[in-house]
């Protein structure tokens, strides 16, 4: 997400600013928002063990039929009043401008190939979101904007739950679609630090321990968790039979020293993590020595 801002939540300010004398009210009035640029943390490090995840040549971005010079009429008097309309959740201005334009809902409606639901899952508006998930055909939940996200994407790095929770509802294998720098929804939001998006996900996700979810994943999302100080989730991923011992000797090690040196942050225990991976079989004494040198000594 290039050239996105340095702040967390999404770009919902209105702005007025900058705006050129030539634009039409409307128009100026909606120019700050025609990108949705979350910003994000750098991508993954490069993994040299596991296969990279194979990204289309070109993001699978919505129809941009309204986005020509030959439909700027139907853009100024469709697109933008409802994007407009996502922004502050006003269904009401939405839903006569869709029973105008019924295709309106599954096209982009913005320069950088968003979808109205591109716009909404970043707000707060959940209302809104379910009501447009409703009136889509579930393939299109699918759909990137020009920065390879979804609205999935977007909504888990915003933190936005409860239309997380509607759009996993209605598609659940908008999970394993990653988005900008190749990353998935789960790892996005570990990294802004969404303790409720996280564990929402995660749970969502059979703990990767399907062929869908590399190494790689698994990984950098702990190493993510541990970062964002959601040690919770970081330990699940550590309890999982499937990976447990791969996942404990090839994340770094700096990682897990943090969690070993957190004897409290689990709720009903007060046991330092690198014992509980012990006494849970998670690995030998003689690994967690290695691993965790004086700490759990």
């Amino acid at each position: 997400m290039a050239g996105a801002s340095t702040s967390k939540s999404p770009a919902s300010n209105e702005s007025h600013s900058g705006a050129s004398s030539s634009k039409s009210p409307v128009e100026v009035e909606l120019q700050a928002h025609h990108s949705i640029n979350i910003a994000t943390p750098p991508p993954p490090r490069p993994e040299s063990d596991t296969p990279v995840r194979q990204q289309r040549r070109i993001p699978d971005l919505p129809s941009s039929k309204y986005l020509s010079e030959n439909e700027r009429k139907n853009y100024l008097a469709f697109c933008l009043p409802l994007h407009k309309a996502a922004l502050r959740g006003n269904w009401k201005v939405a839903q006569a401008i869709i029973d105008e334009c019924p295709d309106i809902v599954n096209v982009s409606i913005t320069k950088n190939y968003e979808t109205a639901l591109h716009i909404a899952s970043s707000t707060k508006h959940s209302d809104f979101v379910e009501k447009l998930v409703d009136l889509m055909n579930p393939k299109d939940l699918f759909l990137q904007n020009r920065n390879w996200n979804t609205a999935l994407c977007l909504a888990a790095a915003a933190g936005t739950v409860k239309s997380a929770e509607i759009m996993v509802g209605s598609e659940s294998r908008l999970l394993k679609i990653h988005g900008n720098h190749n990353m998935s929804p789960l790892l996005m939001a570990a990294l802004f630090g969404h303790k409720d998006m996280v564990s929402f996900l995660y749970s969502k996700t059979m703990s990767m321990s399907d062929n869908d979810w590399t190494g790689r994943d698994r990984i950098t999302l702990l190493e993510a968790c541990v970062s964002a100080n959601l040690y919770d989730v970081a330990l699940q991923l550590l309890e999982v039979e499937h990976y447990k011992k791969e996942l404990a000797l090839t994340t770094d090690k700096n990682a897990l020293l943090v969690l070993a040196k957190n004897p409290s942050v689990f709720a009903g225990t007060g046991q330092p993590v690198c014992w509980r991976l012990l006494n849970t079989g998670k690995l030998s004494a003689s690994e967690l020595i290695i691993l965790y040198d004086p700490v759990c000594m």
